[in-house]
């Protein structure tokens, strides 16, 4: 499960297929070498009390403990610059984190080089507004070569969602775009009607608003429809009824089991930020527990 953060690449999951995409990540990049870190890493930024306490077990640094518990740190270098790499391993499941220092100064380069099937992008409401910037935008994820999109109808940096008619424009400008491109890229726009409310408040009604948005999203040009948060099963059954559109649920904590999405005709199930913040959750506890 790669994340983009400004010039960090994090990769979470399970151990071996975390570590098939890091041997991969080497060969597409072309690291020609792999530099150690020094001997005094973090040790500056090591309270007097933790130094002591790690001097007591035999660890002289804050690096020496880390990569005994859980990976390991290094620094590895090509044609194209320098990059940090870390390894953590916790409760079978491993992050590998790469900060890019020098070149690639933005994920396209990256991108385009990491994978062998083409990478979806979780495009948010667009970056923009005007249907003119939102086509600005796709097409420059289409020229980095993404070839699938989560187009949500949230107004972001504020409170609501964009009017269905409104947001049908969007959806269908953003469609133009691709269209225009001649890539055959996924379109799966969301609907966060369940997300900005509690599962106690969704009723009916609610529900029939979300039939209404995939409907207008469908007519729109829209490839599949992302109902996040939408935990209960009959409604999530209704839905999928509803809409000839491939309907994508977010397993996230009181989500049906998997068996059960599919018997209701669930399409796709994603797992957002749940591995990332699992593991993150993990590795505070093993430090909260090593300097008890």
């Amino acid at each position: 499960m790669p994340n983009w953060t400004s010039n960090t690449l994090n990769v979470v999951g399970k151990p071996e297929a975390v570590d098939k995409f890091v041997a991969h990540m080497g060969e597409v990049m072309d690291f020609e070498k792999v530099i150690p870190p020094p001997e005094n890493m973090f040790r500056d930024n090591v309270s007097s009390e933790d130094k002591e306490r790690l001097a007591a077990d035999g660890i002289p640094n804050w690096y020496d403990w880390q990569s005994a518990n859980w990976g390991t740190k290094w620094n590895a270098s090509s044609d194209e610059g320098t990059v940090e790499i870390e390894t953590y391993e916790s409760m079978n499941i491993k992050q590998a984190t790469y900060r890019f220092e020098t070149a690639w100064d933005t994920p396209r380069e990256v991108i385009t080089a990491l994978w062998d099937k083409w990478p979806d992008l979780d495009f948010e409401g667009g970056y923009s507004v005007d249907e003119a910037g939102l086509k600005a935008n796709i097409g420059a994820a289409l020229d980095a070569g993404v070839v699938g999109f989560n187009f949500e109808d949230q107004v972001v940096g504020v409170e609501g969602l964009h009017e269905v008619s409104e947001q049908a424009s969007r959806v269908a400008a953003v469609r133009s775009a691709i269209d225009a491109s001649g890539v055959d890229a996924y379109l799966n726009a969301r609907t966060d009607l369940f997300l900005k409310s509690k599962p106690q408040d969704h009723d009916a009604a609610m529900l029939g608003e979300a039939i209404d948005r995939a409907k207008a999203y469908e007519d729109a040009g829209a490839s599949g429809f992302f109902a996040p948060a939408l935990l209960d099963e009959a409604m999530i059954g209704k839905l999928c009824e509803a809409t000839q559109l491939p309907v994508n649920i977010i397993a996230i904590p009181g989500c049906p089991p998997k068996a059960k999405l599919a018997e209701f005709g669930v399409a796709r199930i994603s797992y957002g930020p749940v591995a990332y913040r699992q593991v993150m959750a993990a590795l505070g506890e093993g430090a909260k527990a090593a300097f008890a």
